[in-house]
């Protein structure tokens, strides 16, 4: 059903659309699709998972479980935002932990009188990083 790795949520949408369900979906439901799917991005990006979360809320809609809450442009954007700093944030602690991995694993190559080339991977932007961690929980955003 899925089709190769280029698949993305809106054709997951055509097809729940013309295979499964055989209904033309309410763009009210196939907004709510997508803002579903960009709130959890980049954590999710399996197609399987994509699939069945879609799946699953195009079943609650048509059940009755599932009300629909059009998220305004600024809502959206903000989740963006915050899973953007939250990916960045864990790609910040992922270099640190590797550079304290690599000055560990250069201090035993020195104890056993091996020399090493003594460089991090990627030095950590700890401007940008103190940066994102100032900012409020409940900022504006500049152009709304």
């Amino acid at each position: 059903m899925l089709r190769d790795k280029k698949t993305t949520i809106d054709d997951i949408i055509v097809i729940l659309e013309t295979e499964i369900f055989e209904r033309r979906f309410p763009l009210k439901l196939k907004q709510y699709i997508i803002d579903e799917h960009e709130s959890k991005w980049p954590h999710v990006t399996l197609l399987d998972t994509m699939y069945s979360d879609a799946f699953q809320s195009v079943e609650a809609f048509y059940s009755g479980k599932l009300k629909l809450k059009a998220r305004t442009t600024k809502e959206r954007l903000t989740a963006q935002l915050n899973s953007v700093i939250q990916a960045y944030g864990d790609a910040q602690r992922e270099i640190m932990d590797l550079n304290e991995y690599i000055d560990e694993l250069h201090g035993l190559l020195s104890e056993n009188g091996i020399g090493s080339s003594r460089r991090p991977i990627i030095p950590v932007d700890d401007e940008f990083l103190a940066f994102i961690q100032s900012l409020p929980t409940d900022y504006e955003l500049p152009f709304m």
